[in-house]
């Protein structure tokens, strides 16, 4: 493992991680980091937990939450806008389960049938996105008192196991990715747009096999929906980062750009909460920061981590947050 230089550092954690988020609020400054994980086994003892770190104060200790025999494989942590109380979601197993923060106390779970891959909540907090294993995306409401016992949408349009899903700030979009190649915007109850990607090197001879495409990320570049990113690349090969644009009659999306960001998959994306820039996380350990502006790599990390990235998180905003140093990155 490269250790790399400050004000980079490294957190070891004891188990795998599979989801990971950091919350920031410009407003007071807040910063917290949440990540879920865990592994173990009847010899050495299960250790599937859920971590909340406070970024910036070492006097808090982080407070952990066991997730009994359901590992974690996506969090988010989001202010109810109306309420300002914190809520954080982890999905486990086939449910999602909602804790109140700073406390950690569990406010319910709702019980999807189906293994959760990716969760994803609104900005007025009163839907929740969920992305299953099975290829379907399954909507519920949701409000600081309770939760949907069933969901509101149910869709279907994925082959394949659904990566991530997100929400657009307005408007009331949907976007999910899926190992089917394939990115979907969502409205009201049905599917407006399926964003084929693409991963064929234009420089390179034509594949002998069918490569099978893996979307494993997703994200809206603007407050409207009207701009999507995705990161798609084979199980071998490059990886490519693309830019869709919503044309002028706003019926279609169309991809406007399309780059090689790395010479092998890529495995966790994350854009920032001010849409400036993007983590994205590869098989061979590494991680890059993605210029959004700039369109190109800002900062390389390469192997960073001994193993393929599971899961990464990009700083909410570029405006200063608690315990920073004044070398905001």
């Amino acid at each position: 493992m490269i250790i790399p230089k400050p004000p980079s550092f490294i957190e070891p954690v004891s188990t795998p991680l599979f989801g990971i988020c950091w919350y920031g609020n410009p407003g007071d400054g807040l910063s917290l980091v949440a990540y879920c994980g865990g592994g173990g086994s009847a010899a050495t003892g299960v250790r599937n937990t859920l971590t909340v770190r406070v970024v910036g104060n070492d006097l808090v200790e982080p407070l952990q939450i066991s997730t009994g025999d359901d590992i974690g494989v996506s969090v988010k942590i989001i202010q109810n806008p109306l309420t300002q109380q914190l809520h954080l979601f982890c999905a486990l197993g086939s449910r999602v389960v909602r804790y109140q923060l700073p406390e950690g106390r569990p406010t319910g779970e709702i019980q999807v049938g189906d293994g959760v891959n990716a969760v994803a909540i609104n900005a007025m907090c009163d839907t929740l996105a969920v992305g299953c294993e099975s290829g379907t995306v399954k909507m519920y409401k949701i409000s600081d008192d309770t939760l949907g016992d069933l969901p509101v949408h149910v869709y279907e349009g994925h082959s394949k196991a659904v990566c991530a899903v997100v929400f657009s700030p307005r408007e009331g979009y949907l976007l999910s990715s899926a190992k089917d190649g394939t990115a979907r915007v969502w409205k009201n109850e049905e599917c407006i747009e399926v964003l084929t990607c693409d991963v064929k090197d234009p420089k390179a001879p034509p594949p002998k096999r069918v490569t099978q495409v893996l979307v494993r990320g997703c994200a809206f570049g603007d407050l409207m929906g009207q701009l999507v990113y995705t990161i798609a690349s084979g199980r071998r090969g490059k990886a490519y980062l693309a830019k869709w644009g919503m044309t002028p009659d706003k019926k279609h999306y169309k991809c406007i750009e399309r780059t090689e960001v790395s010479p092998c998959p890529i495995s966790a994306m994350c854009l920032s909460e001010d849409g400036g820039m993007m983590a994205l996380g590869s098989v061979d350990g590494s991680l890059i920061l993605w210029g959004i502006e700039k369109w190109r790599a800002l900062k390389k990390f390469p192997e960073i981590h001994d193993l393929p990235v599971t899961c990464c998180a990009a700083r909410p905003f570029s405006l200063p947050l608690r315990g920073d140093d004044g070398n905001i990155q």
